[in-house]
């Protein structure tokens, strides 16, 4: 029964996560890219064959050339892009850790516990820090 606790609230403190992420990208002014990249914008405006944006305060500008189209971000578009970037915060967080598991284990020589069951509590620190 303890087990399925700790699983419930570790989904609860993910899907909460995964809702964080996506609130800044619902419903947002996006351009989207021929090579499949995406830029969200805060505005937009043209001048000659080039097409300006602003993006938290930040004023670049991208060729019309490469743009396919210019609108508004889907939610199952929004969801996606809030998937990637806790797939890739958790991706890294991982790769922090690997060196830091392989050294442990080689200090010691063995482990009571499984390293993974050993690194969650780190993995928790480095969430709280980062966020």
């Amino acid at each position: 029964m303890r087990k399925w606790k700790i699983v419930l609230s570790g989904l609860l403190i993910l899907t909460t996560g995964f809702g964080v992420m996506a609130m800044g990208h619902i419903n947002r002014k996006v351009i989207l890219l021929h090579n499949g990249g995406v830029i969200p914008v805060d505005r937009t405006w043209e001048s000659g064959n080039d097409i300006f944006y602003e993006n938290e305060k930040e004023i670049r500008f991208v060729s019309r050339a490469d743009i396919k189209s210019i609108g508004l971000r889907s939610p199952a578009e929004s969801l996606q892009a809030a998937g990637d970037r806790c797939t890739h915060f958790f991706h890294r967080r991982l790769q922090e850790l690997t060196p830091l598991l392989r050294s442990m284990t080689q200090v010691t020589g063995c482990w009571s516990i499984h390293p993974a069951a050993a690194a969650v509590p780190v993995v928790l620190v480095l969430l709280v820090v980062s966020l």
